[in-house]
């Protein structure tokens, strides 16, 4: 009898604990709860100290590093053209011949007492070096001048170039460029060898192509890759983490009544390079900082919640 007593005590003692453990829980929640009510919830990420890897993407089309305009002998009438556009031609081809006017031809044989006189003269318009037609503005039949170019002529031992506008902050960081020929299976290297100020903003580089076995013409489409890995590790962080342009939001943490609390601060920063999604910084920052990338409400210098996935 005294041990079912005792039994029962304990059974009703421990039912009391569990009620109270489950109170206290509750109270603990509900607190919680009304503690963190209407405080901005963020998210946040390491700050990291590496390497930064600077990437640009882009188009272009490969051009003549230096072309020629031909021009005909004088006001003649095309009598054949013997190219067409983006033959290759070497030094001294017959790119067009001119009927040139009858009143100046005069042909004597010894055997003739009285000079003949020809209907027509002909004339030979030759590549001056080994190249690439570009441009053919002359057909049969056409009379042309001295002012206007017949033919233009790229020059192809001096080689090709790509020319592309990329974002002023970037231009100093590239040297070299990686260029896949469409329409080809080849991927060449270029060197950038020129940089000036382009009219719609920005930096127009010209790159200098190394063709290696890759056979170029002009106007040929290219996909351009421009890669700087900078020699110094940099402090870096999420580019959604910057505000304003000039400032992050620096997370700290502290012991509070119901455990651990986390506040924001705002931290000024000084930005530099961006690259792949991080952009460098300097400031009162350092490596494995937690910055705020997103917040459910506008932040200022507060207690906040960590939004955790789930």
């Amino acid at each position: 009898m005294d041990s079912n007593n005792e039994k029962k005590k304990m059974s009703l003692a421990l039912k009391l604990t569990i009620a109270f453990i489950c109170v206290v829980a509750a109270l603990t929640f509900y607190s919680k709860t009304m503690y963190n009510a209407g405080v901005p919830t963020v998210q946040t990420s390491p700050v990291k100290s590496e390497q930064l890897r600077i990437v640009h993407y882009g188009d272009g089309m490969v051009l003549p590093k230096e072309t020629a305009a031909l021009y005909a002998p004088g006001d003649y009438v095309v009598a054949e053209v013997l190219v067409k556009k983006f033959d290759e031609v070497n030094a001294g081809d017959v790119l067009a011949v001119f009927e040139l006017p009858a009143s100046d031809t005069v042909a004597q044989t010894p055997d003739e007492e009285e000079p003949v006189y020809m209907d027509t003269q002909y004339a030979n318009l030759l590549a001056p070096f080994d190249g690439i037609v570009i441009d053919v503005s002359v057909q049969p039949g056409m009379l042309v001048g001295r002012t206007a170019p017949v033919f233009e002529l790229c020059n192809e031992e001096l080689g090709f170039i790509v020319k592309h506008v990329i974002p002023e902050e970037m231009a100093k960081y590239f040297k070299m460029a990686s260029v896949d020929i469409l329409d080809t299976t080849h991927t060449i290297k270029g060197t950038i060898i020129s940089r000036e100020p382009a009219p719609e903003g920005g930096v127009e580089i010209t790159i200098e192509l190394e063709p290696g076995r890759a056979r170029l013409k002009p106007y040929m489409l290219a996909k351009l890759e421009l890669v700087h890995v900078t020699a110094d590790r940099q402090t870096l962080v999420p580019l959604t983490a910057i505000y304003d342009g000039e400032y992050v939001f620096k997370l700290i943490e502290s012991e509070g009544p119901l455990g651990m609390e986390y506040f924001v601060k705002r931290t000024p920063v000084e930005v530099g390079a961006k690259g792949e999604g991080w952009v460098s910084v300097t400031g009162d920052i350092r490596q494995r900082d937690q910055v705020v990338i997103s917040s459910d409400k506008l932040l200022a210098d507060e207690r906040v919640k960590i939004y955790k996935e789930g």
